[in-house]
């Protein structure tokens, strides 16, 4: 269960360059803690600065970022830094070290025991899914992209932070990398529980991760709240614009079967399942391909739990109204 307290809050923050710009324009946003928070917008809409402005790259020019309740502004800028991981696009791994070195860097700036660093560096190694038998001797240079990917990532979690920065960390790799290293990320926040604040321009990026979806444009927040909320609620034209949020295919990637699922007392006739935490997309693909109009619903254990019929997607696709 989430703490009362916020992981992260934004309280009414402000960030203006000189010439009197507004990069981040009165934002105020808590991240509760073990959430998941993606924020999406457009090129300069705000969203890497305000993320920096966690680990305080970026000083404020007026409000208040504090992480468990402490005020950044008040804590030493390289112990703050050393508490959070960051992930960047470009990686940023020492190109003269070798993976486990890289991935060894905050550990040994806390004097951790080399017995201890040796442990950390092959689990995290294979927690993201590179064998540390393999790979702990190589040097960036000898790595794929997202093989480099996995070791920053690694890096990271190196000394286990309760919170996670990442600022557009996919970007440079091809569709099928990017897909497989977001899926990768989404069990590591499953089973990790980690607090993450995460940058993206990619609008299915951010639906296929995001438990908080924060909308930004021209350095305020136009709206946020669960992908669901605000694809099938979008709080202005721009925002559905930028979801696509007419889109079917788009709302069902966000839309759980149990959402639109009747209760169990009318199995379908057909023996085609589906599970019950599955998106409405999927359910909608597995019918065409079994040339079935109806599925049973099954929870974790398999047991049936209800069905979904054709008749459920056509009610659940009804266009979202909101729109000002």
């Amino acid at each position: 269960m989430p703490d009362a307290q916020p992981a992260i809050a934004f309280d009414h923050v402000v960030k203006t360059y000189p010439g009197g710009e507004h990069a981040v324009n009165d934002v105020s946003l808590d991240i509760a803690s073990g959430t998941f928070a993606v924020l999406v917008g457009p090129s300069g809409s705000g969203k890497t600065t305000l993320l920096k402005t966690v680990n305080r790259l970026y000083e404020l020019t007026s409000g208040r970022v504090l992480v468990d309740g402490v005020d950044v502004s008040t804590t030493d800028p390289v112990a703050l830094r050393r508490g959070i991981g960051y992930v960047i696009q470009q990686v940023g791994l020492f190109a003269h070290m070798t993976v486990a070195d890289n991935v060894a860097v905050v550990p040994a700036l806390l004097h951790w025991d080399r017995a201890r660093i040796d442990a950390r560096v092959d689990e995290l190694l294979d927690l993201v899914h590179l064998d540390p038998a393999q790979y702990r001797g190589r040097y960036p240079a000898q790595l794929s992209g997202g093989q480099q990917q996995r070791v920053g990532l690694a890096r990271a979690l190196a000394a286990d932070p309760k919170i996670l920065l990442m600022d557009e960390p996919f970007g440079a790799l091809d569709a099928i990398e990017r897909e497989r290293l977001q899926h990768e990320l989404a069990a590591l926040h499953a089973r990790l529980h980690k607090t993450l604040l995460f940058v993206t321009h990619d609008v299915e990026e951010a639906l296929r991760l995001a438990d908080l979806l924060v909308v930004m444009r021209s350095g305020r927040i136009e709206q946020a709240g669960t992908p669901l909320e605000i694809i099938t609620g979008p709080a202005n034209v721009f925002v559905a614009a930028l979801l696509n949020a007419d889109d079917v295919m788009r709302r069902f990637s966000v839309m759980k079967v149990a959402s639109a699922m009747s209760e169990a007392g009318s199995s379908p006739a057909t023996g085609h399942r589906i599970g019950v935490d599955r998106d409405l997309r999927t359910a909608l693909s597995l019918m065409m391909q079994a040339g079935v109009q109806s599925l049973l619903v099954v929870d974790a254990r398999g047991a049936p739990v209800g069905s979904l019929a054709l008749a459920d997607l056509q009610r659940a696709a009804r266009p979202a109204t909101s729109r000002t």
